[in-house]
């Protein structure tokens, strides 16, 4: 079954000392499903793996082949959630002054 995907979690599957036996059995369902991952976990694992890098955590050719690694992952994006801001959450935030 399909599953979503955040960046933490993401991140352990990078750096052993962090990963758990959950974190790798969500790596290991990859095999035979797919994740879900929103709009902005590009983003956070893209800030992530630059981080890792100016603080000497990883080195540049293993940036780039955690890239191209994390590229290849039967990922898909969330494409509604966007829209469930506009429509939905904004409005109640404004209403309610909360933040979104």
């Amino acid at each position: 079954m399909p599953f979503v995907l955040d960046c933490s979690i993401t991140m352990t599957w990078i750096f052993p000392d962090e990963s758990t036996d959950s974190s790798e059995a969500l790596r290991e369902s990859l095999l035979d499903d797919f994740a879900i991952v929103p709009t902005l976990w590009f983003f956070e694992v893209g800030n992530f793996l630059k981080s890792a890098l100016r603080r000497g955590r990883i080195g540049e050719e293993e940036w780039f082949g955690l890239a191209e690694a994390l590229q290849a992952l039967p990922i898909e994006m969330d494409s509604e959630s966007h829209h469930l801001v506009w429509e939905s959450l904004l409005p109640i935030a404004l209403r309610l002054d909360l933040s979104v």
